[in-house]
């Protein structure tokens, strides 16, 4: 992998682009590039985005887990290549009051996959991985945190995902809508 970090305008601009060969046996290799770019506005205003290719080849139990009856591997996966992208906004404060390292964090993503691997249900009682053909996950992200008193921190994230099928605009199975931690 290579990877750079350049500063520009007094680094208020930063540009990480980055490029990497994923090589695994048996499915061969894939070069996955990506930039990032993060815009520092005022001193507690970041705009940041990302664009970059992704690969993932079946993991051993994907392919090869025991029939057990209801839970079997598929040999026949093909790996799950993605464009992924994403734009967001970062607010933050060393201190404000009692409060340290306050921030606030939205985002923007879009995923545009292709052979999405997920578990399905393929008859009433087995549940096997299968590739899905094309699929467009898209969404938003929240979060946010806060630490006080010297030892106690406080983090929250939400996530909304419109996670569908390109071929028939059915949702992708195995995504919920909405997550929350």
């Amino acid at each position: 992998a290579v990877q750079d970090d350049v500063a520009l305008f007094d680094e208020r601009l930063r540009l990480v682009p980055a490029l990497r060969w994923d090589g695994t046996q048996g499915f061969g290799g894939e070069w996955l590039p990506r930039i990032g770019a993060i815009a520092t506005l005022l001193p507690w205003l970041r705009v940041k985005g990302n664009v970059e290719r992704s690969y993932r080849v079946p993991n051993f139990d994907e392919l090869y887990f025991p029939d057990r009856g209801y839970l079997r591997g598929n040999p026949a996966l093909q790996p799950e290549e993605a464009w992924n992208m994403d734009v967001g906004l970062e607010l933050g404060a060393k201190q404000l009051g009692p409060l340290d390292d306050l921030f606030f964090e939205g985002a923007f993503f879009h995923n545009d996959v292709r052979e999405s691997i997920v578990f399905l249900l393929v008859s009433p009682s087995l549940v096997e991985p299968r590739n899905t053909g094309d699929a467009t996950l898209e969404g938003v992200e929240l979060s946010g945190g806060f630490r006080a008193f010297e030892w106690l921190a406080f983090s929250a994230t939400y996530t909304h995902l419109d996670a569908t099928l390109d071929a028939t605009g059915a949702p992708l199975p195995g995504r919920a809508d909405d997550e929350a931690s």
